[in-house]
């Protein structure tokens, strides 16, 4: 603690007025340990790992999601550079509840059904029958039969069923372990397929219902298009939400509102769909409270412009959750409902190293999250802060830094942080005391870019209040880098949306660099950074497009730059 004490009260007394790395910088002159790190991370090395990552998703089903063969890929090739540099690299495993959805949600009003909602043998879902797992596949007469593909392993979660078109990855090993390789769990491998994507149902996508076509068209990027209005026989676009339950049923819409009450259910019957607008509570407590009253299914409402995404923190949900947007929230009469999902437990990790040279009890961490979303390849979400952590841990090998540096690479920060939540949970008091700061790069080279910094003295009065002592100072670090080179900066807030989050919440430091995802670019930005106003930042973010050509390059330099300069700041401050 009183290492901890020390340090950040250095920080705070100005570390950016009394370290020639940031005096270099602010001087725009070279020579400082901060302008030659700086000097060795090359743009064209940046692209390159770009590329390698971008090639690893076009192998694996066109992602990098944790659990997936891409991810692993990926974790491959950024732990063979680190080895061929020199380092010791340790891989850190942890479990998680894996989802996927299998083929495209399906939801269509229809005119009132001969048969009554409880009688109707199209509401059966997933976990109807004790023992069966969240898989779906056809009955000869079109109809899910829940559980088909997968029966309950141990623990509650799911395994394929001899048959199934589920296979594991072959070994089910999670690649090279410090010390031995990460094999199968008792009850088997847990991998993916030969190829990384699980397959849909044997007979591919939903077809359509006996007597006439079910749900939404496709377009020919294999999303929904979109539908019409709400009115009877129309199909609507829909999005399945995380952790949905699988399976097809239909039955009267019953609105409840925002859904957070009890009360909010008391006019729902069993076997009724519950429609639901979003915000004022988590969703998880929506779709509890909803199949706790007896909904077969139930509609999540975005309560603003675009698709509903999003979804459930596990796997409780029993019926379908699927969402809509604003504008197709007007549902009425009876709702027919398709999903099509499974959920499993699955192993990943994180990649971690650290430079031999260094004092290790104010240790300077330095991380981005290595998995994409479901939805796309994630070269700038975040292959973008994956790629620059590489190249400054590559380059770092030429230097002798005074505190040692820790390069980390998440796993599953899409999934909720997942992989940073798992770290700092398995340090000992000591161990958290002995990490001097940690810097987060996501997102570092959107399109219709930025240059933010996070504000780690609030004083913009946005959102969430400060960081740790000492990320004031980490801000102070990253703004003279900006002045240094002429560029305009920005504050951004410590939302709890990356990997940042789990330091801040234990009393580390923090701080870092972010260029936006899909917010809208305001007229002010617009005026400030150039780029399109109005358009968002990334407007790619989590979707198919976050490809190499998601890239700008000039931001992706500068600020695989800024953050060289901060960790020289900090790393040589001995000097």
């Amino acid at each position: 603690m009183y290492m901890r004490l020390l340090f950040t009260a250095v920080l705070s007394m100005g570390l950016h007025a009394m370290n020639p790395a940031i005096s270099a910088a602010n001087a725009a002159s070279g020579g400082s340990p901060g302008s030659e790190l700086a000097d060795a991370v090359s743009r064209s090395n940046l692209v390159r790992h770009l590329r390698i990552f971008q090639d690893i998703a076009d192998r694996n089903g066109g992602n990098r999601a944790a659990g997936t063969s891409g991810f692993d890929e990926s974790a491959e090739y950024v732990r063979s550079q680190l080895t061929a540099a020199g380092y010791q690299v340790v891989s850190d495993p942890f479990e998680f509840m894996y989802f996927k959805e299998l083929a495209p949600a399906q939801l269509k009003l229809t005119v009132k059904y001969p048969t009554s909602p409880l009688s109707s043998p199209f509401n059966r879902h997933s976990v109807a029958r004790k023992g069966r797992g969240p898989g779906t596949a056809p009955d000869r007469d079109g109809r899910f039969d829940p559980g088909t593909n997968t029966t309950a392993g141990p623990g509650g979660s799911s395994v394929p069923r001899p048959g199934s078109d589920l296979g594991t990855h072959p070994g089910g090993n999670l690649g090279p372990h410090l010390g031995g390789r990460l094999g199968p769990r008792a009850s088997g491998s847990l991998g993916t397929r030969p190829g990384g994507i699980f397959g849909a149902h044997p007979e591919g996508r939903l077809g359509p219902q006996e007597g006439g076509s079910l749900g939404t068209s496709l377009s020919p990027n294999g999303r929904p298009a979109t539908g019409t209005d709400p009115e009877a026989g129309s199909a609507i676009k829909v999005t399945t939400l995380r952790f949905s339950g699988s399976g097809r049923v239909r039955g009267p819409v019953r609105d409840v509102g925002n859904g957070c009450r009890v009360r909010d259910y008391a006019a729902l019957r069993a076997g009724e769909v519950a429609k639901v607008v979003r915000g004022i509570c988590m969703l998880d407590l929506k779709v509890k409270k909803a199949v706790a009253a007896g909904a077969a299914g139930v509609v999540i409402v975005n309560d603003r412009e675009g698709d509903m995404r999003g979804g459930l923190t596990g796997p409780q949900a029993r019926v379908p959750v699927v969402g809509v947007r604003k504008q197709d929230g007007d549902l009425r009469g009876y709702a027919e409902i398709v999903a099509s999902t499974m959920s499993e437990r699955r192993v990943t990790r994180n990649l971690i190293v650290q430079t031999p040279q260094g004092r290790t009890d104010e240790v300077i961490m330095v991380g981005a999250h290595l998995d994409s979303v479901q939805e796309g390849p994630g070269i700038n979400d975040n292959g973008s802060g994956s790629a620059a952590v590489l190249e400054l841990a590559l380059r770092m090998r030429q230097f002798q830094p005074d505190r040692a540096v820790r390069f980390v690479w998440w796993g599953a920060e899409e999934l909720g942080l997942l992989g940073s939540k798992h770290y700092v949970e398995s340090l000992s008091q000591q161990e958290r005391e002995n990490i001097g700061l940690y810097l987060n790069l996501d997102m570092i080279a959107s399109p219709n870019s930025i240059y933010g910094i996070f504000d780690g003295d609030d004083s913009d009065r946005v959102g969430e209040g400060p960081g740790p002592r000492g990320s004031d100072e980490i801000e102070r670090t990253f703004q003279a880098f900006y002045d240094s080179r002429g560029l305009p900066h920005t504050g951004v807030d410590f939302t709890g949306r990356s990997d940042y989050g789990p330091f801040i919440m234990a009393g580390i430091p923090a701080g870092g660099v972010f260029t936006g995802a899909d917010a809208q670019k305001t007229a002010e930005q617009a005026a400030q950074f150039g780029g399109i106003p109005d358009k968002p930042l990334d407007p790619c973010y989590h979707l198919a497009c976050d490809t190499i050509k998601n890239i700008h390059l000039v931001a992706l330099d500068v600020n695989a730059d800024a953050i060289a300069h901060a960790v020289a700041a900090y790393a040589f401050w001995d000097r």
